[in-house]
């Protein structure tokens, strides 16, 4: 059933875009599918459906729709287009990337915050939404292991407890330099050399109004309660939700009719669809797959195409290095380069549209955007596409050695 379950969510993903029919009514789908042929209960079919990402990403839109509906995405991204694209437009994306890259290693997680300025941003300069995407994505593929971040701390502990001696910085390093070399590469794909600077008629005058002010303060609140105060992503932005409605500096009604409710049921629905894939063992399958690989050399990219595969299916923190860090004991490879692979494997996809950041990135988006289906879709399409040319990328680093570097 393993393979099976597999090739069904292949299936779900290549029929739903090929028909354009939304992913997550797919996903649903596919996993009724998979429990009648297996014979799975509706309560184990029912479980698969990931209820905190699914309420996370609502909370936090929330706040995204409020802040948008009430223009201040609007007047913020304004300000910086008129401090940055009228005066150095090529240093946005370099200023954006080294920002989240320092404070990633800082452990200063600020992506599901920054993603709905930035992609305002990216509205307000007129280019598409991965343009400027990038430098946020790859930012966390850099940092997100540092030993200072959740991912890291979590990936250090386990790799403790399995006996393997890891100096942690010596991995975030060179993962650093593994999304560093990505940005340089993509920075002149995307033409971001070639850009000339905006003259923009009249954006020097524009203004912050009291609801505006009141929103950014909302959102100084959602760092101070998630970052420092270790509240739930959920709760904090719906409480400063409800705050901003109940003192009139944003709209209930347009806040409510702003919420992509189509990606969150693709998140949902695609979430069903995972949690089938894993329960019938198709991410044990993956996990074994590399199991029977002996030439040394091949170990580290091909533990972070597993890792990275399998966080498409479950939680890259909560199941992929848990599960994975553990086998590099029995691996005669480099240790560093194993351990760092998994971890940058398992951050790598967790920006796929299916997942938290990459279903955050695409509620955003459509909040921002207004798009219609056709561009919903094509820019879907090309997070998932991104999502798995960063994964080959960081094989082919970690075939020729790049995580074999020892600094520290």
């Amino acid at each position: 059933m393993a393979i099976v379950a597999l090739v069904a969510l292949v299936v779900v993903i290549v029929i739903g875009t090929w028909k354009k029919i939304n992913l997550g009514i797919m996903g649903i789908v596919g996993a009724c599918v998979l429990a009648l042929i297996s014979q799975t209960g509706v309560r184990d079919l029912v479980a698969g459906f990931n209820t905190t990402l699914f309420l996370r990403l609502l909370g936090i839109q929330l706040l995204v729709c409020a802040a948008q509906s009430n223009g201040t995405m609007e007047t913020l991204a304004k300000k910086l287009v008129a401090i940055g694209g009228k005066k150095s437009i090529r240093l946005i994306p370099v200023i954006i990337y080294f920002a989240f890259l320092i404070l990633g290693y800082c452990g200063i997680d600020i992506v599901f915050l920054a993603t709905p300025f930035i992609l305002a941003l990216a509205f307000q300069l007129g280019v598409s939404p991965l343009k400027l995407l990038f430098t946020v994505i790859l930012g966390f593929h850099g940092s997100g292991i540092s030993p200072l971040a959740t991912s890291g701390v979590n990936a250090f502990s386990v790799a403790e407890k399995a006996g393997l001696a890891i100096n942690g910085w010596n991995c975030a390093i060179t993962t650093g330099i593994a999304s560093t070399i990505v940005f340089v590469a993509v920075y002149f794909i995307f033409g971001w050399h070639k850009e000339q600077n905006l003259e923009i008629e009249g954006i020097d005058s524009v203004k912050f109004n009291l609801n505006n002010i009141l929103t950014l303060l909302g959102f100084v609140a959602y760092v101070v309660l998630t970052v420092f105060l270790k509240m739930d992503i959920l709760v904090a932005p719906t409480l400063i939700t409800f705050v901003l409605l109940l003192v009139g500096a944003a709209d209930g009604k347009k806040t409510i009719s702003s919420i992509p409710w189509n990606v969150l049921i693709m998140i949902g629905g695609m979430s069903m669809m995972s949690g089938m894939v894993a329960k019938l063992g198709g991410v044990e399958l993956l996990t074994k797959a590399i199991a029977s690989v002996k030439v040394p050399a091949l170990v580290p990219p091909l533990m972070l195409l597993v890792a990275g595969l399998m966080s498409f299916f479950s939680s890259g923190n909560g199941v992929v290095i848990p599960t994975l860090i553990p086998t590099v004991t029995g691996l005669s490879a480099n240790t560093y380069a194993a351990v760092t692979s998994v971890c940058l494997g398992a951050c790598s996809t967790s920006t796929n549209p299916f997942s938290t950041i990459g279903g955050h990135i695409m509620s955003c988006y459509d909040a921002i955007y207004k798009p219609t289906e056709e561009e919903r879709a094509k820019t879907n399409n090309e997070l998932l596409i991104a999502s798995i040319v960063c994964l080959v990328v960081y094989a082919v680093l970690a075939l020729v050695g790049v995580f074999n570097i020892t600094i520290l």
